[in-house]
């Protein structure tokens, strides 16, 4: 039986499809090469496609993919088209019986259960951005396994929302970001046993540089020129990521800056798509119920209108998905 999934349904004006992109000619493929029938894909503010398609047709050298098989990409794909053709090697296949909104997504929970791999029950996980997905899903997946996790949720308009969704979801201790700067906070902390690994989000900055020049200054005067400099957004998601990488020896970081995170590993989402047992064990928490991410889906129709939502820079934390079958816009219950 299909995953149970509930939505609620809002009307949705129609638009124009024009900004999405033609479907590809799959007429001749070559022989590395599938043919997909998109079905889901997430909407992000850099208009490139990932996601889950439906296979059509194999080149003649393709093997372990057939027609009919549900594929996601560990690479993009290029401007959004409802029909594409890619590499065979890009792909990986996924249960049919997984929701498509799920499975464009797989990436996120696929890290966050590689992350928590050879944790013991007892232990615990500190992390930043708990409202991203790899942050929804990091708090399912160890609750699953008796890890505790402290998730700390950055400022936005639904910040109340996203700790009181990520409690529902099992997170042991979750904090807006303001509270986390608190001596309460540490205090808390220090209840706990230390931290086995931390995980650090590195948003988007309002100064894209802002954070090149933190990692670069090599004294005081200079990192106090750099925070000055800053707003004062800026100024907290800096000094949120700092604490967290520096409350465990074991740190890696996700987001847009990940690579600007000093003595963290920057995370690969894409990497984890090819790690079976990961895979396996994430589509097997979706289809028990026991692992939900916070989305939105958009038809076709609204991809325009979705894309500007995407590119706003406090656009919620609700991923939005372009579901190419939908004709109404659902949001996840």
């Amino acid at each position: 039986d299909k995953m149970a999934v509930s939505f609620r349904v809002f009307a949705s004006a129609r638009r124009s499809f024009a900004s999405l992109a033609a479907a590809d000619d799959v007429s001749k493929l070559a022989g590395s090469e599938v043919a997909l029938k998109m079905m889901a894909a997430p909407i992000t503010g850099d208009a490139v496609m990932s996601g889950v398609g439906m296979v059509t047709a194999v080149g003649s050298g393709v093997q372990g993919i057939s027609v009919n098989d549900y594929v996601v990409s560990k690479a993009a794909m290029g401007s959004f088209r409802p029909v594409v053709k890619v590499s065979s090697k890009d792909l990986v296949v996924v249960p049919q019986d997984l929701p498509a909104e799920y499975a464009s997504l797989l990436s996120a929970p696929a890290t966050a259960a590689l992350l928590l791999r050879g944790l013991k029950a007892g232990e615990v996980v500190v992390q930043s951005g708990g409202c991203s997905l790899i942050g929804q899903a990091l708090v399912q997946l160890a609750r699953l396994k008796g890890i505790t996790t402290v998730s700390i949720v950055q400022p936005t308009t639904e910040e109340e929302e996203m700790v009181d969704l990520l409690k529902s979801l099992g997170g042991d201790v979750v904090v807006p970001t303001e509270h986390a700067q608190s001596h309460k906070f540490k205090a808390l902390l220090s209840d706990l046993p230390k931290p086995s690994l931390a995980v650090a989000y590195a948003p988007a900055l309002d100064d894209p540089a802002l954070a090149r020049k933190v990692t670069a200054a090599t004294s005081v005067s200079q990192l106090r020129v750099a925070m000055d400099d800053a707003s004062a957004l800026d100024r907290t998601q800096l000094k949120v990521t700092a604490a967290v990488t520096g409350l465990a020896s074991c740190v890696v970081s996700h987001g847009p800056l990940a690579k600007e995170v000093a003595g963290a590993k920057a995370l690969d989402e894409a990497a984890a798509l090819s790690d079976a047992e990961a895979v396996a064990e994430v589509c097997a928490a979706f289809k028990a119920n026991k692992l939900f991410l916070w989305l939105e889906k958009y038809p076709p129709a609204d991809f325009e209108y979705a894309s500007a939502l995407a590119k706003d820079p406090m656009p919620g934390f609700r991923k939005m998905i372009l579901d190419f079958e939908e004709t109404t816009n659902t949001f996840a219950a």
